[in-house]
């Protein structure tokens, strides 16, 4: 039986852009990199219409990053644009998602609102953070980058990255990756943009399957 992980390797065997630029996927590898890792998406039907006991799904997977240098307005930490900046790296060519579903999906939150780094502040902002995580019912935590998994008390990147039984000292479940800006040569070790890509739509999907499953 053929699985998509077989056509999404089938793809790069045949597309030296996919193959070479692990940025810059073309749209078919994009989209055969997301089905090896949630499953085909679902053609939409006609929209239901809104009711009065409806409510908007919870984003229970949280992407902590450093901080934005396009501003000071929390609305856009991580924000998958302009082309080329963090938010964008993770939500295009390394989850493979579209924008309008990156950010319905995922809370985004930097830990500083200036733009210069602050180890201290920072450790103080990821008490705060995760202290709105957990009473907001967060599935698990997403560290991007050495600086913020080290303000969430973990200081050996290279083996805690992608490392798939992380709890934080107050219990919360974590996943460190790289950081998504491009600068770090961890994207460079072939298998790492699938690797993430993998398990960070795992924690999504573990969080859509069940309330209690991925509890902290």
């Amino acid at each position: 039986m053929t699985t998509a992980t077989d056509l999404y390797h089938a793809h790069l065997d045949d597309c030296g852009q996919c193959m070479n630029q692990p940025f810059n996927l073309c749209p078919t590898g994009a989209a055969l990199l997301t089905d090896a890792a949630i499953g085909p998406t679902a053609v939409a039907g006609p929209a239901a219409e809104p009711t009065a006991e409806a409510t908007p799904p919870k984003r229970r997977v949280w992407l902590i990053g450093e901080s934005n240098p396009y501003g000071s307005d929390p609305e856009f930490d991580l924000w998958p644009g302009p082309r080329g900046c963090a938010g964008w790296r993770l939500c295009v060519p390394i989850l493979g998602l579209d924008p309008d579903d990156y950010v319905a999906t995922f809370e985004r939150r930097n830990l500083l609102r200036a733009a210069r780094w602050s180890a201290p502040r920072a450790r103080e902002a990821a008490v705060e953070v995760e202290r709105d995580f957990r009473a907001a019912g967060g599935c698990a935590l997403v560290l991007l980058g050495a600086k913020v998994a080290a303000a969430f008390g973990f200081l050996n990147f290279k083996s805690e990255m992608l490392h798939p039984a992380l709890t934080t000292t107050a219990g919360s479940r974590a996943l460190v990756i790289p950081h998504p800006s491009g600068l770090s040569r961890l994207w460079n070790e072939p298998g790492v943009t699938e690797r993430v890509c993998a398990a960070v739509l795992a924690l999504v999907r573990a969080a859509a399957r069940s309330v209690t499953e991925c509890d902290s």
